[in-house]
């Protein structure tokens, strides 16, 4: 690629100097070799610090691998049954940052006082993490659409496209500057406490409440009667966008999409073995009593031991 060009946006291709220009070696790829700290943690977030060129030009957000990194350095005895609950780890760096300024300017009533004592955790019974969904999906509405670039076009953004879904850090950078050039001369504190009453006026309900999706077939899905199974469900999908179980559920395309773990797998190098479980299946043929075997597992955190 062209010096100057990340890959993200597009360059004139007739011109001889946009080709490509060859390949990075492969040892300029992000790599660590036994860090300090003991462990390697990653969820999707910017590694070019440990690479030789920058290969990865659209990361998501830090707080997971954060989040992760946390746990990892609270002890020194992990075992597979503290990755397996970490796996089910629901509490949110990114919440507890904006927490941070809307705290100090929540009026006094009931709703405020939920969020006021959150712990931050995405919990499927509690109203907390709704009422902080709301308020963030306002603040976004305000910075992005009202002050810049028009609520239709940032309300079609984060409800049929996936880079809201997918690049969120890059906003809440903006959005957590106390002085952005997007806020167009406002307040930080003027635009977050009418984010914050427009959110406290709407009727919330327990989080877990608006996260049921259907597990539909990869072809038949949504086209055959319930009934008859090809599809499965409704379930819940646990986590948020920025909990180390990432669940997000948005469309891409007029499609109904999620972020989800699918696979989550666990080895303690010291046994023979693996520790796994899988959203689904090893079969995919409806019929088979394959088809759906891990499920319930997968959804109430139990694994599955598989050795040779």
């Amino acid at each position: 690629m062209a010096e100057g060009f990340s890959g993200l946006l597009p360059i004139p291709g007739w011109l001889s100097e946009n080709d490509w220009q060859g390949f990075h070696d492969r040892s300029k790829n992000p790599s660590l070799y036994n860090p300090p700290e003991g462990y390697v943690a990653t969820a999707n977030q910017d590694l070019n610090a440990y690479a030789g060129a920058a290969v990865i030009n659209l990361p998501m957000a830090f707080y997971r691998a954060e989040r992760i990194s946390e746990l990892l350095a609270g002890a020194d005895d992990h075992s597979v049954a503290s990755m397996q609950k970490m796996h089910f780890d629901l509490y949110s760096i990114q919440a507890a940052r904006f927490l941070e300024i809307i705290k100090p300017l929540l009026p006094q009533n009931e709703k405020a006082e939920l969020l006021k004592n959150w712990d931050c955790r995405y919990e499927s019974t509690s109203l907390a993490p709704t009422l902080f969904e709301k308020i963030y999906r306002h603040l976004a509405g305000i910075i992005f659409g009202e002050l810049n670039l028009g609520s239709e076009i940032v309300s079609y953004m984060v409800d049929e496209t996936i880079l809201f879904h997918d690049f969120y850090g890059n906003f809440d950078r903006i959005m957590l500057n106390s002085d952005s050039a997007w806020f167009n001369g406002k307040k930080q504190e003027e635009l977050y406490r009418e984010a914050i009453d427009l959110a406290l006026k709407e009727e919330a309900e327990p989080y877990g409440a608006g996260r049921n999706i259907l597990m539909k077939h990869l072809l038949l899905g949504g086209r055959m009667p319930r009934f008859l199974g090809f599809d499965y469900g409704p379930i819940e999908l646990i986590g948020s966008r920025a909990t180390i179980p990432q669940g997000q559920i948005f469309k891409s395309f007029g499609r109904l999409a999620t972020f989800s773990p699918t696979y989550r797998f666990v080895t303690d190098f010291a046994e023979e073995g693996i520790h796994s479980s899988l959203a689904g299946g090893p079969s995919d043929r409806r019929f088979s009593p394959w088809y759906t075997s891990g499920v319930k597992d997968w959804l109430q955190g139990k694994y599955r031991r598989v050795k040779t």
